[in-house]
């Protein structure tokens, strides 16, 4: 038997066979957003991910609901990351600092204190905080000791970067663009991080293909 579908029956019949008798004395304590392999992602993983910044790419215009949908997305590929890791003994190789990762996250919640505080009012725990910090900082150092060496840009990557996003544009514009010997860098910096994202979305296919999913929440 699947244990993802395990899980959900679990809860719903938990659910169902107490209403009757105790209705009035149920609370919920969190729920279950979504499962990887045998890994739960509980709304409050979502508050703390929140809480913490690990959502980066925010778009004002996003409602609650359609917010609470990406950060889920986000969640998810970085648990099937961190399975791939564990799963494969990758995670062993690699240099992780946590400690590093959770300053960066209490800096994003306003310093220690106010994090730990925010922390306590969520009801949700130190040792959470770490475990995502892990999760993330693990990721981080795969991209930068694995993925990253592998890329290679070209002069011609660079070029067709430049026609493409620099000088097209201006001449469209009717302005003079700058020579490509001013915008190098900045170019080969753009490029390069276009194919670390192509080769991380491969990775978490890859994932998805080893370590199955189930989502609860739209």
């Amino acid at each position: 038997m699947n244990i993802c579908n395990s899980v959900g029956c679990f809860l719903v019949v938990m659910a169902s066979f107490a209403a009757p008798v105790m209705s009035s004395e149920l609370t919920i304590v969190d729920e279950v957003l979504a499962v990887i392999d045998r890994t739960p992602i509980l709304r409050s993983d979502l508050e703390l991910a929140a809480l913490v910044g690990f959502d980066n790419t925010q778009d004002g215009d996003l409602g609650a609901d359609d917010h609470l949908s990406r950060l889920l997305d986000a969640r998810i590929r970085l648990e099937l990351q961190f399975h791939d890791l564990t799963g494969s003994g990758a995670i062993q190789r690699l240099d992780i600092d946590i400690a590093a990762r959770v300053e960066t996250m209490a800096n994003q919640a306003g310093g220690m204190e106010a994090l730990r505080e925010s922390l306590a009012q969520k009801g949700l725990a130190w040792d959470d905080l770490e475990a995502l910090a892990l999760r993330i900082e693990a990721t981080r150092a795969w991209v930068d000791e694995r993925l990253r060496p592998r890329i290679t840009v070209s002069l011609n990557d660079v070029e067709q970067a430049y026609e493409t996003l620099v000088a097209a544009p201006l001449r469209e514009r009717g302005e003079t663009p700058p020579p490509l010997s001013r915008v190098h860098e900045q170019l080969r910096t753009v490029v390069e991080e276009e194919k670390i994202n192509i080769e991380i979305n491969r990775w978490v296919e890859r994932c998805r293909e080893r370590y199955p999913v189930l989502r609860y929440a739209p």
